[in-house]
Parts: structure tokens; C-alpha cells; sequence
């Protein structure tokens, strides 16, 4: 997947690795091997200025088990590889976050195939680094270092876009960071018994862009 350029400046430092790590994101882990790299981040696929959706979530899910990138190489590097796997999980609907994030594209893009969908979207999370464990709380700090070096001057790339924050942590940090003006829906990571709450919400949230869209 061509990630672009503008987009690889903000997120270099994030991969070399990230100042962060064993500092203010004392619980961030770098450890490509065992899939701990910044991720989730994928879209935009051709131009930048024909983006309309920013989807904004938490932070990676615990890796998965056959989850690797290279021990050693570039920063550009693995800012590719990084956004071929997200793609990639996006495109065959591969976990249940995947495929939920595929039910809100269709309900907000109706009609318009994968393919298009994603070069008039940007998904990433709002932290880049997963949490000690799956779903877990973040420190302050690393909430608000991580959306104030690498979330926020995205953010800014895209100012014909609607934001939607996927959950109350997404939500938090973007208001953390002074984001207005975004809509806000369930997390595409819902608990079983939260499902048809979620897909109401997403539901709603999709029918307010495609009317945002129309004025």
C-alpha cells in the first residue's frame, strides 16, 4: 500500500522508534518481531484532498499470533508494512473489529466498493501502541503525547473530513487535543452484549455524514 508522503513525515518518528517508548509511554512496547510496532493506521490511498472520513479509534488490539515485522529496517519500512497489514485485515474482514470497521464504511460510503472507500478514508487509532492488556487504560501522558505528535497533525491534512470517533476513548482524546466539531459512535470493538447498541450508533453516525455531506 503507498502510504502518503505527507502522512510518512508525521509518522517517521514514530518508527525509529518513537522517543516516547520507555519514557512518557513507559507501557508502549517496540518489539517488531512479536508484532509491537505502531499500527492500525490505513486509507487515503491516492490524493489526500478527496478525503471525507476520518474514523478515529483507540489503540491496536494485542498482536495477532502470526504478527511479525522485521527486526531492523527502515522507518519508511515499516510504515508500509504496517499499513499493508491493517489494509489487508480491513480488506477480508479479518477480526471482528475489521469487520465491524466494514460495516460503518459501507453504511457511510453505500454503494461505493472497498476500493474507493479507502481512498476517501482515513482510519487510525489514536494511540499508535497497543496497551499492557487488550482494552486496558492508557496513562495520561502517553494518551496525550502520542494524539498531540502523531494524531492531531493528521488530523490536519485532511480539513474537508468528517471525524468520527469510534468510543469514549477516542472520543476523550480528541477533546484532550481541542478537536470540535467530530461525531461520535460506539467502539467497532463492542462487548457481545453491546452489538445492536453499537450498530444502532453506527448506523445514526453514518446517516448524519452522508447528510453533512449533501448541504
Amino acid at each position: 500500500m503507498t502510504v502518503n508522503n505527507r502522512l510518512r513525515a508525521i509518522l517517521r518518528q514514530a518508527y525509529q522508534p518513537c522517543s516516547g517508548i520507555g519514557s512518557s509511554c513507559a507501557d508502549a512496547r517496540w518489539d517488531p518481531t512479536a508484532g509491537h510496532v505502531p499500527r492500525g493506521q490505513c486509507g487515503a490511498t491516492t490524493e489526500l484532498d478527496i478525503v471525507r472520513l476520518v474514523l478515529v479509534c483507540a489503540e491496536p488490539s494485542t498482536p495477532r499470533r502470526d504478527e511479525e515485522y522485521a527486526q531492523a529496517c527502515s522507518a519508511d519500512e515499516y510504515i508500509s508494512d504496517a499499513a499493508i497489514v491493517s489494509l489487508g485485515l480491513l480488506e477480508r474482514k479479518g477480526t471482528p473489529f475489521h469487520e465491524n470497521l466494514r460495516q460503518i464504511l459501507d453504511l457511510c460510503w453505500r454503494d461505493l466498493p472497498f476500493s474507493v472507500q479507502m481512498e476517501r478514508t482515513w482510519i487510525t487509532n489514536s494511540v499508535l501502541c497497543s496497551a499492557q492488556t487488550a482494552g486496558g487504560r492508557l496513562p495520561a501522558s502517553m494518551e496525550t503525547r502520542c494524539a498531540t505528535t502523531y494524531l492531531w497533525p493528521a488530523l490536519r491534512l485532511f480539513p474537508n473530513a468528517t471525524i468520527i470517533a469510534l468510543g469514549a476513548k477516542a472520543r476523550d482524546r480528541l477533546r484532550r487535543i481541542g478537536v470540535t466539531g467530530f461525531l461520535e459512535a460506539r467502539s467497532a470493538s463492542p462487548r457481545s452484549n453491546q452489538l445492536n447498541a453499537a450498530q444502532e450508533s453506527w448506523k445514526a453516525v453514518a446517516d448524519e455524514f452522508r447528510s453533512r455531506r449533501a448541504i
